[in-house]
């Protein structure tokens, strides 16, 4: 069986240099690449990894921007963030972003091998750490999303109610499609039936409906 290929991206010369040297040590891994910020990671890419280890922060373009670049070029490479600490905005956006999951920079070595092949059979890596953050983020999310009551009226399902709310915070179809982990057609076909039921036609016509009902 060939060796799996990894990149590592992290701006961190000991943290990059460390990932390098655990992974290098096994004999099913080959590190192929290492880059110091997302737009070195986007290039490391064209080397066709299997796995790139991206760091969440990094300097020119973050990790979670290099993570939505390339895998809309390259969607069959597999991603995994790494980061010192989790909260749940970092983890939705990654995720949605296309990432396969997180790793965190202080698990022992035999958790990083495991985690990133079992990223490699599509298991989503979400430590356990970030999973209190992402149920708290979410249930605020949806009573912000759901918390204007006089949009009732219009018969809004409770989806259309939360894309209401993002329209009328000026959100475009793709920031939204990203926040509810949805793909921009199934958004436009929401906002299309939104459209329908407040009885305009218009993106412009909807907010100011949406906004003359608070």
């Amino acid at each position: 069986m060939d060796a799996i290929r990894i990149a590592i991206a992290d701006d961190h010369p000991i943290i990059r240099d460390g990932f390098e040297t655990i992974l290098m040590l096994q004999d099913d891994f080959n590190v192929i690449g290492t880059a110091s910020n997302g737009k070195e990671a986007i290039q490391l890419a064209r080397l066709d990894p299997d796995v790139i280890l991206m760091d969440v922060q990094m300097p020119v373009l973050s990790g979670v921007e290099a993570t939505r670049i390339i895998k809309d070029k390259h969607p069959g490479i597999y991603i995994l963030m790494l980061t010192s600490h989790t909260n749940g905005h970092d983890v939705m956006e990654a995720i949605s972003n296309g990432a396969s999951g997180f790793l965190l920079k202080d698990w022992e070595t035999e958790k990083i091998i495991t985690s990133i092949k079992d990223a490699l059979t599509g298991k989503m890596q979400i430590p356990q750490t970030a999973a209190s953050s992402i149920k708290e983020l979410l249930h605020s999310w949806h009573n912000e999303n759901l918390h204007d009551k006089a949009w009732n009226k219009f018969g809004l399902s409770e989806r259309e109610m939360e894309i209401a709310n993002l329209l009328v915070q000026g959100f475009r179809n793709a920031e939204i499609a990203r926040k509810l982990f949805l793909s921009i057609g199934t958004v436009k076909n929401y906002t299309s039936s939104l459209y329908k039921k407040l009885e305009v036609r218009t993106r412009r016509e909807a907010i100011i409906r949406l906004k003359n009902e608070n």
